[in-house]
């Protein structure tokens, strides 16, 4: 089952001047795959049988939020969004909204 995760900053002028910052991060987890225009691909890092898909979470940085499509997260994909969500938090407030606009547990 997919998930829909709207990944937005209470200080957007923060996500304007770091986006280069957050792009990096995302470069380097170990589940990055890819990066098409403003499109990053993960891939988790699991043997797998039969991928349905090319990858497991596309990330689309709009103006000033960041779109989340969650295909599948085995246990190396929740490490590193994890990850990446513990950095942008020691770095400044964000909020995490699912695709029904509860607050996400991530």
């Amino acid at each position: 089952m997919s998930a829909e995760l709207f990944l937005s900053f209470h200080d957007v002028h923060w996500y304007a001047e770091h986006r280069k910052d957050i792009e990096r991060q995302i470069q380097i987890l170990p589940t990055f795959l890819d990066q098409k225009d403003s499109v990053y691909r993960m891939r988790g890092t699991e043997e797998n049988g039969q991928l349905k898909w090319n990858y497991d979470v596309r990330i689309f940085f709009k103006e000033e939020n960041i779109f989340l499509e969650v295909g599948a997260h085995p246990p190396s994909i929740e490490i590193d969004l994890k990850f990446l969500f513990d950095w942008m938090r020691s770095e400044t407030a964000i909020f995490i909204l699912d695709e029904d606009g509860e607050e996400s547990k991530w």
